[in-house]
């Protein structure tokens, strides 16, 4: 009937598919620290009311878990907010998980750098792509002029 490669197979097989469907494989990482603050992964719901109550300038990294540019991207990201040392607010939002907000705000490629005034919900620059944090900063400086 069931022959020894057979089952070694099936259980193969379940093993592949437990891990696949698995979230989580390793030790979760803390949030890189900027000035005393993290740079957090936020919603759609935390976003908006970020952008409505913060009174510094809010810079936005939105990312796909899957896209290997935004891993790429990451680090010059979190490296850019240890430069600002809390006077502006840096967070990372996922396009998947938040597909409205991408929407609503133009997101068609990832990974995409958005700067916004303190108190405002439209952004007043975007850029996409991955590039060295002494470029995030140039580009949050000239944007909030």
């Amino acid at each position: 009937m069931f022959t020894p490669i057979m089952i070694g197979l099936a259980l193969l097989a379940g093993c592949v598919a437990f891990f696949a469907l698995r979230k989580d494989l390793g030790a979760k990482t803390a949030p890189a620290k900027v000035g005393g603050t993290p740079v957090n992964d936020v919603t759609a719901l935390n976003l908006r009311e970020l952008l409505t109550t913060s009174a510094a300038p809010v810079i936005v990294q939105f990312y796909s878990v899957q896209c290997p540019a935004c891993h790429t991207q990451k680090p010059n990201f979190e490296e850019a907010a240890a430069t600002h040392k809390g006077d502006t607010r840096f967070v990372t939002i996922n396009v998947k998980e938040n597909k409205s907000t991408s929407r609503r705000l133009g997101i068609t490629r990832i990974p995409t750098t958005m700067v916004f005034r303190s108190s405002d919900e439209t952004p007043l620059d975007s850029r996409v792509g991955v590039f060295p944090a002494s470029e995030i900063n140039t580009f949050i400086k000239n944007a909030l002029r």
